[in-house]
């Protein structure tokens, strides 16, 4: 996975549910009321959430988690369906850009967190190993070439 060309979004949740999970859960539901197919899952070990968005005939894998840098934050991860895995780039399988359903999974993202009661700061980067781009605050601002 290319990490200088995978959108993270994070925002502020200020009325929680009773616990994390529960709020993963009704995160997960909302999205597959606006997306379609979501499956979500708790990885135990690493204490976040692997969510897959099934739209049409693609695949969006994403991870949602708690942000290190605030105990009202969150960081979802969307990558897109065609990311190269380690693995793969071990094989020499070079990282396709970024399909084109990957904004618009974004976009329907970020309608659903803006229209969540209680979640605030909604904000949209790129991270790589050696830098992170300024936030914004639609997807549609972000620097995709």
């Amino acid at each position: 996975m290319d990490y200088e060309k995978t959108p993270r979004v994070c925002f502020k949740v200020e009325a929680r549910p009773r616990d994390d999970d529960e709020f993963a859960r009704i995160l997960a539901q909302s999205f597959g009321e606006r997306l379609g197919s979501v499956h979500a899952k708790k990885n135990v070990v690493m204490g976040s959430w692997a969510i897959v968005l099934q739209i049409g005939q693609q695949t969006f894998p994403a991870v949602l988690s708690r942000s290190k840098y605030g105990n009202d934050e969150w960081i979802m991860l969307i990558a897109s369906p065609d990311s190269a895995g380690l693995f793969d780039r071990m094989r020499g399988r070079k990282e396709i850009a970024s399909s084109p359903g990957l904004l618009q999974v974004c976009r329907d993202i970020h309608t659903v967190l803006t229209a969540t009661a209680g979640i605030s700061d909604v904000r949209w980067y790129f991270e790589g190993f050696r830098s992170q781009s300024a936030a914004v605050a639609t997807p549609d601002e972000l620097l995709w070439n």
